[in-house]
Order: structure tokens, then C-alpha cells, then sequence
């Protein structure tokens, strides 16, 4: 059980904070020891609470592997949205964040993602590069957040799509390949890996947006959500229309070679 965080007041201060009240924030740089109690306290909640999505997650993927849902629902989908609320698609970013933490936990690493949208971007890279990308976030020492990480796995994107590293979003007009840098013109290979590029990186920058924003406005914050669950969908969408043109291409091999081999 949660021990119970009780609220102190600054020996110098009203009981209404200076933000709240209209006036000049002030910071106050010395706590004292019962203040300094009170944070640590109220940080070992926060951290412990935002790591229990990794709980969660490997509660949904039991529930899900072993259908444990089946005494009262038809799907899997219809158990999340009636008895949780939560939608399909958020429980599999869970269930994929989630997998995402265990496998970097026999690493060795330090550090490892605190929260889902830190592990989630990971996902979007082929699983043997989940380590090496996480690798890289922690590299330069800077503070782990979502859009940190959304920007190490973009530019891995970029290479894998054969845009250059420094490339944020590629397009394509008038059969001239163009790139938000000027002076950087590149073959961006696909249409559908120019689309994952940019996608990428527009979700990097809606990221960055939201840890600016945070909760203090809400209906904005919504609308930021709203806009990077989208970019969620379309990077699916176009994952899974490669995959498809892939199969097809590999179809139309195997079908060139039965017919050249049934000539000869």
C-alpha cells in the first residue's frame, strides 16, 4: 500500500502558490529537511507508478496468449474496451512496450525506458536493433525522454531507408528528391520508406511538442495525442503496405523463374 504523502507548506509561503494566484513564480532553492522528505517520497510514487505499465502489459499479453477473456467476451479487443476502457490499439502499444522492457532487461543497461511512450518508439525498428538504438539514447548522457528516443529511432529509419542521417523529412516533386535541409538532395529510396522517414520524424516533433506542453493545458495536449496516435496509425498502414508489396514482388519472382524453368 502507497504510504500517504502529506502536504507541507513553504515556512515563507501562502497556502495558494504564486502560479495559481496570478503572480511572479519564485523559485525557492533551499528546502527544508521535511520538504526534502516529502519530494523524495512523492518521487518513489511517481517513478514506481510509471513503471507499472510494464506489469500491465504482461497481464494483457497472459490474459490475451491464454484467452482468459473467453468466459465473458467473444475477443480479446471487446474485453479491453468493455472491462478497461482501453482500445485495441493501446493495449497492443502496452503489450509491445512491455516487450520491448524485457528484452532489454538481461543488457546489462543502467537505465532502461520508465514509461511507455519511452519504450514504444523502439517498436518501430526490427527487434535485433531495440539494444543498439537504446544504446544510443543513453550515449551522450542527456535526460531519456519519449521524444529523445523517437529521434534516435527516425534517424535509424533514415538509414535504413538510405536517407542520410541528418535527414529529418524527405519528399518527393516533379521527379526531384528534396530533403528539409537545403543543399542535401538524396535518393529516399521507396515511397513507402519516404513516408516511414517522415512519419517519423513529424512524430519526433510532436513528441518534443508534448513534453513542452505536458498537462498544463489539457484540450492542447489532447489534440497532440490525437495527432501522434494518428502518425501511429499511418506508420502501421504503410508497414504493412510494404510488407504487401513485398510479398507480391517475391510472388512474381518465384512465378518468373517456374515459368523460365518450364520453357527450358
Amino acid at each position: 500500500m502507497n504510504p500517504v504523502v502529506k502536504n507541507i507548506e513553504h515556512p515563507t509561503s501562502n497556502t495558494e502558490h504564486p502560479m495559481e494566484t496570478g503572480g511572479t513564480p519564485v523559485l525557492w532553492t533551499i528546502l527544508t529537511e521535511a520538504e526534502r522528505a516529502a519530494l523524495v517520497e512523492c518521487e518513489t510514487i511517481i517513478r514506481q507508478g510509471r513503471a507499472m505499465f510494464v506489469h500491465v502489459g504482461n497481464a494483457l499479453s497472459r490474459i490475451r496468449e491464454s484467452r482468459l477473456y473467453r468466459e465473458k467476451y467473444a475477443t480479446f479487443e471487446e474485453y479491453c474496451l468493455v472491462e478497461w476502457e482501453i482500445s485495441d490499439r493501446y493495449s497492443r502499444n502496452l503489450r509491445s512496450a512491455t516487450d520491448v522492457v524485457c528484452a532489454l532487461m538481461g543488457k546489462n543497461f543502467a537505465v532502461l525506458p520508465a514509461t511507455e511512450s519511452q519504450a514504444r518508439p523502439l517498436t518501430k525498428l526490427p527487434r535485433e536493433e531495440w539494444t543498439e538504438a537504446w544504446r544510443e539514447v543513453l550515449a551522450d548522457g542527456q535526460r531519456v525522454t519519449a521524444s529523445r528516443v523517437a529521434e534516435v529511432v527516425q534517424r535509424r529509419i533514415n538509414r535504413m531507408a538510405g536517407v542520410s542521417t541528418d535527414t529529418e523529412i524527405v519528399t518527393k516533386s516533379a521527379g526531384e528528391h528534396r530533403t528539409s535541409n537545403e543543399g542535401n538532395f538524396v535518393e529516399a529510396g521507396t515511397r513507402e520508406e519516404r513516408i516511414l522517414a517522415a512519419a517519423a520524424s513529424a512524430q519526433a516533433k510532436l513528441r518534443e511538442l508534448q513534453d513542452l506542453i505536458r498537462t498544463e493545458d489539457g484540450d492542447a495536449a489532447a489534440k497532440v495525442v490525437v495527432a501522434i496516435r494518428f502518425m501511429d496509425d499511418l506508420q502501421d498502414h504503410t508497414q504493412r503496405v510494404r510488407e504487401l508489396h513485398a510479398s507480391r514482388s517475391a510472388t512474381g519472382q518465384y512465378e518468373q523463374k517456374e515459368t523460365e524453368g518450364a520453357k527450358l
